[in-house]
């Protein structure tokens, strides 16, 4: 008797499940693909819940430090060239020299440019530390024709230095949803 009444309680659990807990729903397909429609309405069901329909851009402000730097004050004090032999061979020498009128040190950079009369060009660029009031000569060579005549140019770039800093405000847009 104990077994069937257990039997029997058994029986009507599952029975239970099978008519409450095991209810579906039936989903309408196209293509034998799911759509994500409510069944009822045939809305669309919003897959993501969190994501709200009432979304804006708008502009975010915040502040940033620009600064503002200007180029090392110096000199050209001179330029010169001349021909000089490494090994029977010809060589063009190229000399600039830079005074810095700064009250610090700083890298200075100098480009040096060769043309030949025939066409070549030659560039070569070296940095050096100079200090305040201080005169360096930056010099560059450059494997030359004999009897090639010559021209050459330069180019300082002098460090900066920041003269002001300066707090701005910048926007930047960012999407707010309610």
């Amino acid at each position: 008797m104990k077994s069937t009444n257990i039997s029997l309680i058994l029986i009507i659990i599952l029975t239970v499940v099978l008519m409450f807990g095991c209810q579906t729903q039936t989903v309408a397909k196209t293509n034998n693909e799911p759509t994500n429609n409510n069944p009822v309405t045939n809305e669309p069901v919003n897959s993501n819940p969190t994501q709200k329909d009432n979304c804006k851009t708008v502009n975010i402000a915040y502040q940033e430090n620009v600064e503002e730097k200007i180029d090392y004050k110096y000199q050209a004090i001179n330029s010169d060239t001349s021909k000089i032999l490494h090994d029977l061979d010809l060589w063009l020498k190229g000399s600039v020299g830079i005074k810095n009128t700064e009250k610090f040190a700083g890298n200075f950079t100098v480009e040096m440019t060769f043309m030949t009369t025939k066409g070549k060009v030659f560039t070569r660029s070296s940095t050096l530390e100079i200090m305040s009031n201080e005169v360096k000569y930056f010099k560059e060579e450059v494997d030359i024709d004999d009897n090639e005549r010559f021209n050459l140019t330069y180019k300082v770039i002098p460090p900066k230095k920041i003269v002001n800093v300066n707090t701005v405000t910048k926007y930047r847009q960012e999407q707010q949803c309610s």
